[in-house]
């Protein structure tokens, strides 16, 4: 009987702490709603524009060495790392740069993913925060290019993906807005066409 009360108390404990737990959780959600997006921990976004892009709801830094030399291994066995890296300059008043990450094999240089990490001058020099990871990319012959256009700043993906079974190749180009809220929104407009 004494082992049955000692589990039940426990088993209490343990409920009290999550409850206790998940009570923290929502008063720190609450209490950071109306934040800036330099914090880590920011909910800025109410009604997130794109299922892709917007990562400010959770803590995702890195430095840059971890970006630089993140290796980790496909399902085909291949080993994927960092294939390129440029720094964008967006020119917002509180993003003044955007670093954007090619990540794909190392042996077959097939892009499996861009990342794009926000990189603000009042932060800790070398602190990126993860803006999008876009795992949709053009396989072969994959570019970013940044525009300003209108006060509104895109970053355009193109490159070329081969048709499965077939000697064919693909070319895709789409965008995404980099808005003043950091949030990397999936446009509307995918084109697709055939190489030749």
């Amino acid at each position: 009987m004494s082992i049955l009360v000692e589990l039940m108390r426990a088993f209490h404990f343990i409920a009290l702490l999550l409850l206790i737990e998940s009570s923290l959780l929502a008063a720190d959600v609450i209490s950071t709603a109306q934040t800036s997006p330099l914090q880590a921990n920011s909910n800025t976004n109410h009604t997130p524009q794109s299922y892709v892009s917007d990562y400010r709801l959770q803590p995702i830094w890195y430095s840059l060495e971890e970006i630089t030399t993140r290796t980790w291994k496909a399902k085909d066995g291949q080993t994927i790392r960092l294939l390129s890296r440029e720094v964008v300059k967006v020119g917002l008043p509180d993003l003044g740069e955007v670093l954007v990450a090619r990540y794909g094999g190392a042996d077959s240089n097939r892009t499996v993913c861009v990342d794009f990490y926000a990189k603000e001058e009042r932060l800790v020099q070398e602190n990126y925060l993860l803006l999008c990871h876009d795992v949709h990319c053009p396989e072969l012959k994959t570019k970013v290019a940044f525009e300003e256009e209108g006060g509104r700043r895109f970053f355009t993906v193109s490159g070329e993906s081969p048709d499965a079974g077939t000697l064919k190749r693909w070319h895709h180009q789409y965008s995404y807005e980099l808005n003043n809220q950091w949030q990397m929104v999936e446009g509307l407009s995918n084109f697709n066409w055939e190489v030749h």
